[in-house]
């Protein structure tokens, strides 16, 4: 080996080295950076997880929710429909030729079916009770009309007798007819409640109104009067 070889190399060997104090830090520092860094995309991931979990519970109430509500509206518009049927055989049994089942149907079918059946005949029979006041009605519009709009010369209201009041007092004679006529044409005297109710309200005012007026001109129409009373009295 050359001698000039040696003595580099001993110069190398000898050289002084880093200070083992500054390593040391330095190695510190980078694996408190690393730790750091680390650190950061673990807080990161578990951020973005939260957010995720945060976001699908916010979304699955919102569905429940509506699923929720959606089955409690079905739910009670089959018990309304169940609660009606029940009242109908309850209150109106008597009048009713459907006969009450020992078990409802659990279908909207078979609840729609049977309430249908229920209320068309109720409709039907309160149109025809109410068809015989209605003939009394229209008779008394006539003798009204004929007061002011008379072509053909008739008295149909006078010192003797009234014309309504004559109908009203011959109500056996014309019953059973206009019942006939009320069943021939039932689709015509399908009346619900509300109508029932009103038509009902409409002959107590003309029936009060036809009494009082009748109380005051009984002097000089004895007749007439009792006629507008029993009329009042049949309604």
């Amino acid at each position: 080996m050359d001698p000039h070889d040696d003595l580099l190399m001993s110069d190398i060997q000898t050289f002084p080295q880093e200070d083992p104090t500054i390593t040391a830090k330095i190695q510190a520092a980078e694996q408190k950076a690393l730790k750091a860094q680390e650190a950061a995309e673990k807080k990161s991931r578990a951020k973005e997880k939260e957010s995720g979990q945060v976001a699908k519970a916010q979304a699955m109430p919102v569905q429940r929710k509506a699923a929720v509500v959606g089955i409690d509206k079905e739910t009670r518009a089959r018990e309304m429909k169940a609660h009606k049927i029940r009242l109908y055989f309850a209150k109106l049994g008597a009048k009713i030729s459907v006969k009450e089942p020992k078990t409802l149907p659990k279908t909207d079918e078979g609840l729609d079916e049977l309430l249908a059946q229920i209320e068309t005949e109720l409709h039907s029979n309160g149109g025809i009770e109410q068809a015989g006041a209605a003939y009394i009605n229209l008779m008394l519009g006539v003798e009204s009309i004929n007061s002011q709009l008379n072509p053909l010369g008739l008295m149909l209201s006078g010192p003797s007798v009234s014309f309504a009041a004559t109908v009203a007092q011959n109500k056996a004679k014309w019953q059973d007819l206009v019942t006939e006529f009320a069943i021939a044409n039932a689709e015509w005297f399908m009346v619900g409640p509300g109508k029932r109710l009103a038509m009902f309200t409409v002959q107590m005012v003309l029936a009060v109104d036809g009494a009082n007026k009748a109380a005051i001109g009984a002097r000089q129409n004895p007749e007439a009067s009792a006629g507008l009373q029993e009329e009042a009295k049949d309604l």
